[in-house]
C-alpha cells in the first residue's frame, strides 16, 4: 500500500522483534522524514498497525505512513512477530560537539548511562552494549529512557526469572 506521497529512499531500517508499540507519534532522530515504511514478518496472528484509528494488516505487505504526524500503535498479537521500519533520520551539524552527542547527533552518553543501569538491574543477562556514533544509541535511548516515555511494551517471557 502506498501513500499519495513518493517516499525518498531510506538510509536506516529498524528491526523489531515481538514489540508491541503503544499509541504514539514518532520522535527522536527520525524527525524530519515524514513518510516511513513498515512491513511485518513472521508466524503471528493479529498484530496489525493502527494508524489514526484505522487498522492495517502489514504481515508481508508494506505500509507507508507519516509516523511523525500520525498517531499509531500495534494491535495485540500471538506468535513470533518481526517488523521492519525504513526511515531516514534528520542529522544536523548543529548537534556536533554538544553534550555527549557524537558528530552525527547520536546521544551516546545517555545511551551509555541507560545501558549501564539496565545491565546492573538485570545481572542474569549479558551486559548491554552498543556501537558508538550509530543508531544503536538512538534505539537504546528510545527503549530504555522511561522518563521521556517509551513507545514499547515489553511482554513477560517464560525465560525470565519469576516476578520479572
Amino acid at each position: 500500500r502506498r501513500s499519495d506521497v513518493r517516499r525518498s529512499p531510506s538510509t536506516h531500517c529498524a528491526v523489531n522483534r515481538n514489540a508491541q508499540f503503544t499509541p504514539h507519534v514518532d520522535s527522536g532522530r527520525g524527525q524530519g522524514q515524514s513518510v516511513s515504511m513498515i512491513v511485518g514478518l513472521g508466524n503471528y496472528t493479529s498484530g496489525e498497525v493502527i494508524v489514526e484509528n484505522e487498522l492495517y494488516d502489514i504481515r508481508y505487505e508494506a505500509l507507508e505512513f507519516d509516523g511523525w504526524n500520525q498517531l499509531h500503535w500495534t494491535a495485540p498479537f500471538k506468535g513470533e512477530r518481526y517488523s521492519l521500519v525504513w526511515f531516514t533520520p534528520e542529522v544536523s551539524s548543529k548537534n556536533a560537539n554538544s553534550g555527549g552527542k557524537s558528530h552525527d547527533g547520536f546521544d551516546d552518553q545517555r545511551a551509555g548511562q541507560l545501558a549501564e543501569e539496565h545491565s546492573k538491574a538485570l545481572t542474569f543477562l549479558p551486559p548491554l552494549s552498543f556501537r558508538p556514533a550509530s543508531t544503536d544509541s538512538n534505539v537504546i535511548n528510545e527503549i530504555l529512557d522511561f522518563e521521556k516515555g517509551s513507545a514499547y511494551t515489553l511482554k513477560p517471557s517464560t525465560q525470565m526469572p519469576s516476578g520479572f
